[in-house]
């Protein structure tokens, strides 16, 4: 409790919560809110509002359907019916709220970092790369003023308000407004995608003006016949970088050293500018070998590598999508979001195997995360594939041997 309520007063001296003897809003949504712990900070609990609740409906007192605020945020609203031939009307499908978020994907990764080791021996270096965190990642994002109100907490204590300033009557706690995004409330996620891959494009935008001015001093003519190749594929295709992000987990692939030094200055500069936080320095490394999304890639042996721990969880739980009737929705969502980066390590798999593994996804209204989804049989008949011998087997996978699932697909 002592370590959730110093983070409440961490975010009250940066501005980001406003705290109060008495409720801020009305109308007002409280929030249930929880901690979850950091790998690598276990004395900073990162603070988890669970937006899913009352996750069983239920009326007020004047018999209005009370619905949680990610049910409200996924609710989508239906098209307009359109005529049939026969004069009548098509029942209205529902319209998305929220855009497609654009999540790289591992093989992806994977497909340009294969590319990029052969431009690495055409130029006679190496492959280097770096990746990065950011600090508290939802939370530099602001709320809008008419959003506040459906963000309120309730804690026992905090700095700055003593027992003496509440009710005199009997001690209250605290009333915690949040005026930033925060995590457990579904939109979070689409919101800062969003500005992640905005971020990225600025970044190409900016560096891709540095490398004209290099490419332009190249001479040697094996690096010119390697470049004169790409651009005939099209536009950037002669790009020698890659960079990608995956929610807050930027990763970004350099041919030579010297480009990757420049790149680091530049990244810097930008995020300096606009100024998002870095999160501590565990989270970030530069080099040949790094980990982004639970796996490792050694780029100069031009391997993935997937840790112990990542794959018996991952047979584990393709057994209990076998073996059980039902699993809770946010599990089964955290499964899907793991398996889809283990497509190297499966020989022959492509996303023909996805295949009907997103129906509960499907659902309208979109499920909560304790709504429990039933394995149908088509569900685990798709799961089978993925826990057969290779998963139990190959630890690793080399990127070329995974550039077939990306053209097969």
């Amino acid at each position: 409790m002592e370590l959730a309520e110093a983070e409440v007063e961490r975010f009250a001296t940066m501005g980001w919560v406003q705290l109060s003897r008495s409720i801020s809003f009305f109308p007002v949504r409280m929030q249930p809110n929880g901690t979850t712990t950091r790998k690598f900070e276990p004395d900073r609990p990162r603070c988890y509002t669970n937006a899913s609740a009352p996750e069983v409906g239920f009326d007020d007192s004047d018999g209005v359907p009370v619905s949680s605020l990610n049910a409200a945020v996924r609710a989508e609203e239906p098209t307009p019916p359109e005529p049939r031939p026969d004069g009548g009307k098509d029942p209205p499908e529902p319209l998305p709220k929220w855009p497609r978020e654009q999540k790289p994907e591992v093989l992806d990764k994977v497909h340009d970092i294969a590319i990029l080791r052969a431009a690495a021996r055409a130029f006679n270096t190496d492959v280097y790369g770096f990746v990065t965190d950011w600090k508290d990642f939802f939370s530099q994002f602001c709320l809008s003023p008419e959003e506040m109100w459906k963000s309120v907490r309730h804690t026992a204590e905090a700095e700055g308000l003593t027992v003496d300033d509440l009710d005199p009557d009997g001690f209250i706690g605290v009333f915690v407004s949040e005026s930033r995004l925060g995590f457990g409330v579904s939109s979070s996620s689409n919101v800062c995608q969003r500005f992640a891959t905005a971020l990225a494009a600025v970044f190409r935008k900016l560096f891709d003006r540095e490398e004209a001015e290099v490419l332009a001093e190249v001479v040697d003519p094996v690096q010119l016949e390697y470049l004169a190749e790409r651009r005939a594929l099209g536009a950037h295709e002669d790009r020698l970088y890659e960079i990608s992000v995956y929610t807050d987990d930027p990763f970004a692939v350099f041919v030579g050293p010297d480009r990757l030094a420049r790149a680091i200055k530049l990244w810097h500069r930008l995020c300096d500018t606009i100024g998002i936080k870095a999160a501590i320095p565990r989270k970030r490394g530069c080099g040949v070998a790094l980990r982004w999304l639970g796996l490792d890639f050694l780029l100069t042996e031009g391997v993935l590598l997937i840790p112990d721990n990542k794959r018996l969880r991952a047979i584990e739980d393709l057994e209990r999508i076998v073996s059980d009737d039902y699993l809770e929705f946010g599990e089964y969502r955290s499964i899907m979001g793991f398996l889809v980066h283990l497509r190297p390590f499966v020989l022959g798999i492509d996303k023909t195997l996805l295949y009907n593994m997103y129906g509960p996804f499907k659902a309208f209204p979109a499920p909560l995360a304790a709504t429990r989804v039933k394995m149908t049989a088509v569900i685990k008949a798709q799961a089978r594939p993925w826990n057969c011998g290779d998963l139990r087997v190959f630890l690793l996978s080399p990127f070329t041997a995974a550039l077939s699932l990306v053209c097969r697909w």
